[in-house]
């Protein structure tokens, strides 16, 4: 008997690329950090792109990050 492991993504899929996208001002409103933090995340890796001189996020981009540095931040918490 083979067992198949069904792996589930946040991402929708896409209609012809239609996702709203960020600049580094409007990215920190949408997580509640500041343009500092997006910042550091972009130099950590954070997938961007720059359009006409400007660094443009994509929102899936976007959560996956905040996301993975949440889960990080509870795993990381201990109770003394």
């Amino acid at each position: 008997m083979t067992m198949t492991l069904m792996v589930r993504t946040c991402r929708p899929p896409l209609v012809d690329g239609d996702q709203p996208t960020y600049t580094i001002a409007a990215a920190a409103r949408r997580v509640g950090r500041t343009r500092r933090t997006i910042r550091r995340w972009l130099d950590d890796g954070m997938p961007h792109r720059i359009v006409a001189g400007m660094v443009v996020i994509d929102h899936w981009d976007l959560l996956d990050a905040y996301r993975a540095r949440v889960t990080e931040k509870r795993r990381n918490f201990r109770m003394i």
